[in-house]
């Protein structure tokens, strides 16, 4: 049954086809021109909610493709690279938070438009409205939540998704903290950089680790195998690398490296054969003692003792915040080497 023409000022029905109201003389065309105008309006204010939409929904897409460019790392041209935990997550909340205001308002405004033409109680109306927003807040929060757990810290990403993260990858740490009381009975092999010469400093300080699926630790150190980082990274790489160490994940996601007593294998105990300093004529003149031998040699041939002893760095307990090509252990930064075993800073 289509509903009756009627006139806004008495209330009297009228044909389709009048221009005055037959009862009070009401112009009803201006009711035509304000109609068109209604619609214009309407469909302009839909619009631009529309448009609001668009730039919300790219907004929260944008932020959840960036959280997995963190979490997953698949991606070399992210703006995150050198960024890791709250750094990230500040960022990337204040996003999130103005994408899902800037939804909300355009779901209402299309709503209120869309129900502006129903003929509904307003209570009715208002409740649609209400019952719209609180579904798009349950599916927010539950994205926040499920998807992007927004913390990048191992304490809340969990024990499983930490090891997994880690499991096999190779990370450059580029630290190293002389070890005290380290040297050898006689203080020949300083398990030091020497500080006179500033060349050692880089050229000792680029540690690659690759964590195993079983627990253990590769290093690779350039130089202790005389090799430039890419070499060093290479055999990384390639399992070729000296276990040294342990890891684990405990349940609450804390990690905890285990490589203070790594032996850079520098130095062997040998069998040497010394001559006595004081002997007398019917005993030995040499003796057999086991000694701190350099395994390697300098530029000029000459035993290398200024390698030192053992790895840098004492044990790494503590939380990993995760970024792109960063992680942070406890303080501990480690980056991800690039093909050629050199770093983005």
């Amino acid at each position: 049954m289509m509903s009756k023409n009627r006139c806004p000022k008495c209330n009297t029905e009228y044909s389709k086809n009048a221009h005055f109201c037959p009862n009070c003389g009401f112009d009803l065309t201006t009711l035509t021109a304000n109609n068109k105008f209604s619609k214009w309006r309407k469909y302009c204010l839909i619009t631009i909610f529309c448009i609001i939409l668009g730039i919300s929904l790219y907004m929260i897409v944008e932020t959840n493709i960036s959280y997995h460019q963190v979490v997953y790392q698949p991606y070399d041209n992210s703006e995150y690279k050198g960024m890791y935990g709250a750094n990230i997550t500040d960022e990337l909340t204040n996003d999130y938070i103005v994408g899902a205001i800037l939804l909300c308002i355009s779901f209402l405004g299309i709503g209120c438009c869309i129900l502006k033409g129903v003929k509904k109680s307003k209570k009715i109306k208002l409740s649609i409205l209400v019952l719209l927003q609180i579904f798009l807040g349950v599916i927010l929060i539950t994205n926040v939540k499920l998807v992007h757990q927004f913390s990048l810290s191992s304490s809340s990403l969990g024990s499983t998704y930490t090891k997994k993260a880690l499991d096999g990858t190779i990370w450059r740490y580029s630290y190293f903290e002389n070890k005290k009381n380290q040297d050898d009975d006689d203080g020949d092999y300083k398990n030091q950089i020497p500080k006179d010469i500033s060349s050692y400093l880089n050229k000792y300080s680029h540690v690659f680790l690759k964590f195993n699926s079983d627990g253990t630790l590769g290093v690779n150190v350039n130089p202790y195998w005389r090799d430039a980082d890419d070499t060093a990274y290479q055999n990384s790489q390639n399992d070729n690398y000296r276990t040294v160490g342990t890891w684990n994940v405990e349940s609450n996601g804390k990690v905890n490296i285990d490589w203070s007593e790594a032996d850079t294998r520098a130095y062997e105990y040998e069998t040497v054969k010394v001559k006595k300093k004081h002997h007398k004529k019917h005993h030995k003149k040499y003796k057999y003692e086991q000694r701190l031998t350099p395994q390697y040699t300098d530029s000029y041939g000459d035993p290398d003792t200024s390698l030192p002893r053992y790895f840098p760095g004492d044990n790494i307990q503590g939380n990993v915040e995760f970024g792109v090509e960063v992680l942070k252990i406890n303080n501990v930064i480690l980056r991800k080497p690039n093909y050629n075993g050199t770093v983005t800073n």
